[in-house]
């Protein structure tokens, strides 16, 4: 097995794992993974990132879309006075940190991965 290979297992592992955590109120350790991981990225293969970090984007994407679906339901059904309008705009507020979160650990990884001389 190639350097390349066995860097790009424990990127794809850290990151699986990392993924399987998205969403979750307490995981600063992900921050701590990345970091770990981060050294490691321009000596994986290519296949990193059609295999795991273009999945991880979509879900993501996905989840994005979700979250802001929710908040134009939330002011097209409620009226912005009411009690519940308020718990249910903080509880989304909560969603949107954890997502910004998410994507700001995702992002770093996509753009050191993406700017090593060896991917372009």
């Amino acid at each position: 097995m190639a350097a390349s290979d066995q860097f790009s297992s424990t990127v794809v592992n850290t990151l699986h794992l990392i993924w399987a955590h998205f969403g979750a109120d307490d995981a600063p350790w992900k921050y701590r993974a990345v970091n770990t991981i981060r050294s490691l990225l321009p000596k994986c293969s290519f296949a990193v990132l059609t295999s795991t970090l273009l999945p991880i984007g979509e879900e993501l994407q996905g989840r994005t879309l979700h979250l802001w679906q929710d908040e134009v339901h939330i002011h097209m059904t409620l009226e912005t006075s009411s009690r519940e309008f308020g718990a249910l705009l903080q509880r989304l507020m909560a969603h949107y940190t954890t997502l910004a979160r998410d994507l700001l650990v995702f992002c770093s990884l996509l753009v050191t991965f993406l700017s090593t001389d060896q991917h372009k």
